[in-house]
């Protein structure tokens, strides 16, 4: 099936889906280590306990240690787990910081089987690998179908996943501005409880979404320049961005303080052929900090 054929499909199992139905499919645990009968301990008695065990666990270390994860992952892609140990292995790229590689192993999974990313976690982790690989329209669209079940995730990755949407779908243009202020009108963010990134990434999605083609100043309560640096990159939570709009974080956060260092970012997220479409709201605020 396309990847487009799978999008549709998954939008269509959301609204049809029943509870039980939908948090069924939020659990890690694959269909062959969950017997009919739904009891986890009849795997016991055969081999088949000891993979079950082994995939678990590298599902486990995904946000701790994703290269461990990894490695426990690749040791089942032989066996009858081989598609929720791809699955791993791609998330743990991802997790790596490896985006296109993961992308490349989330294709090939999709291409396989539709079903291969049917567990919500995974699917956020599809859209992020997409948005890192550079298939800008195909993770807006991926977000947009795990927007849907977002309830199904956990809370902190709740928001991350409505922050990287908004960002998902601004990419493509100002004229989704719109649908983009719905998602961050979602989104609680308080400065005690939320990382510099989170909060540098609210104000200035909010600054394009409220008023795309203008320079409107941007509240950054909170913020230092320059950004403090991620302690945690394999942090399953943080949100992830292409590396061009990091440039972007960067210039609001110092816009305030040091409206140098905002311009220069300014200037180096200008030149990304993906900020094309709001080169003109770029330069107007280049115009108001000079």
């Amino acid at each position: 099936m396309a990847l487009g054929a799978w999008l549709v499909a998954i939008g269509l199992a959301a609204e049809a889906a029943a509870v039980t139905r939908a948090a069924a499919q939020a659990s890690p645990r694959p269909a062959i280590c969950t017997p009919a009968r739904g009891v986890w301990e009849r795997a016991r008695d055969h081999a088949l306990y000891g993979r079950c065990r082994r995939l678990a666990r590298a599902q486990s270390l995904l946000t701790s240690d994703p290269g461990a994860a990894e490695q426990l992952a690749k040791g089942l892609e032989r066996s009858d787990l081989a598609q929720p140990a791809r699955v791993v292995v791609a998330r743990a790229e991802l997790a790596l910081g490896h985006g296109a590689v993961a992308w490349k192993i989330f294709q090939a999974l999709l291409a396989d089987s539709p079903d291969a990313l049917s567990e919500p976690v995974a699917r956020h982790d599809g859209a992020r690998a997409a948005a890192l690989a550079g298939e800008h329209a195909l993770s807006a669209m991926i977000y947009r179908a795990v927007v849907s079940e977002r309830e199904l995730l956990p809370p902190a990755r709740q928001t991350a996943l409505m922050l990287e949407a908004a960002a998902a779908v601004l990419r493509l243009g100002p004229e989704n501005a719109a649908e983009a202020l719905g998602y961050l009108d979602l989104v609680s963010l308080r400065p005690a409880l939320t990382g510099a990134r989170e909060l540098a990434l609210s104000a200035w999605l909010r600054a394009r979404a409220a008023d795309p083609m203008a320079a409107n100043p941007v509240a950054t309560s909170g913020l230092s320049c320059p950004l403090p640096s991620v302690k945690d990159p394999g942090s399953a939570y943080e949100v992830r961005l292409p590396e061009f709009e990091g440039h972007a974080l960067l210039a609001i956060a110092c816009e305030g303080s040091d409206r140098a260092t905002a311009v220069t970012h300014w200037g180096v997220y200008s030149q990304a052929s993906e900020a094309r479409p709001w080169l003109a709201w770029v330069k107007t605020r280049l115009e108001g900090l000079r």
